[in-house]
């Protein structure tokens, strides 16, 4: 019943509600040291039907346990309630930690730009924790259609520290994925299109993952991969060679090299990229 990891794409949105992983029930228990109650200091049990429990983690007395089918319950009705943006959406979900964490990401493809001739998405990348490490999160994400290649642009434009399902306000939802859609026609394109038009040839494109190797302590590995990316002009769509196509070199190898279940860490790589390139072009 309860998997490291578990992952599922869908346009239904009732396929995730209904996924084998989400049927437990949980609840918290008083925890003991040495045979003492420890009363401030919970344990959070999730109980599949068939009897076996896995402890989510550890949390405060004052902890709100809300589980996760209630949460994606409250986010799928505030997305039925928005309509056309949304109609046309797909949805990726990834549950992680032993079930206690997921990660949704739902990809608007009902809104489509176009940069340097393909198609990219928004994405709205909603999050969840059961486990006493997160409330509720909304995020900024984008898809590049031609390759499959979710670009996880690390930044955040809505994030709740709300842990009781009666402060998830179906507006406040709305919202955010409205101010989604903003953030990315305002703010994403403006920056890709500035990426498409700075040329950078295949040298100064080398030394630029040296240095985003050095300053931002990525693995060797993973910037060889991006070198090797870049180098062969895979992530070139038209054209001369330019600091888009060096772009997509990182965000492909985070997409289709960083392991499917390490999400916190696909995050992480996405903000840490992101920053040198605003600084490349938008200085």
């Amino acid at each position: 019943m309860f998997k490291k990891d578990s992952f599922l794409v869908t346009e239904d949105a009732n396929d995730i509600l209904t996924m084998p992983e989400l049927e437990f029930k949980a609840y918290k228990r008083t925890t003991e040291a040495d045979g003492i109650s420890m009363p401030d200091r919970q344990a959070i049990i999730a109980e599949a039907d068939s009897g076996e429990r896995q402890i989510f983690g550890l949390v405060s007395s004052r902890y709100d346990l809300v589980h996760h089918k209630d949460v994606l319950s409250r986010y799928f009705d505030s997305l039925a309630l928005m309509g056309g943006e949304v109609d046309n959406a797909e949805h990726k979900m990834s549950l992680y930690k032993n079930g206690a964490r997921f990660e949704l990401e739902t990809r608007l493809r009902g809104i489509s730009v176009d940069v340097e001739g393909e198609s990219i998405n928004p994405s709205i990348i909603f999050g969840h924790g059961m486990d006493g490490w997160k409330g509720l999160s909304f995020e900024l994400g984008a898809y590049r259609m031609r390759c499959s290649n979710g670009m996880v642009i690390g930044k955040t434009f809505s994030e709740s520290k709300v842990k009781h399902l009666n402060e998830l306000r179906v507006n406040e939802v709305m919202a955010s994925a409205e101010k989604s859609v903003k953030v990315f026609t305002e703010d994403l394109v403006p920056f890709w299109t500035a990426l498409a038009e700075f040329d950078m040839k295949v040298e100064a494109g080398d030394k630029f993952i040296d240095d985003a190797q050095m300053d931002l302590k990525l693995p060797k590995r993973f910037s060889d991969e991006v070198r090797d990316e870049w180098n062969s002009g895979r992530s070139r769509v038209t054209g001369g060679r330019n600091a888009w196509g060096l772009y997509n070199s990182f965000t492909s190898v985070i997409t289709h090299k960083t392991e499917e279940k390490a999400v916190e860490r696909r995050k992480e790589l996405g903000l840490a990229i992101a920053k040198p390139f605003q600084e490349l072009v938008l200085a």
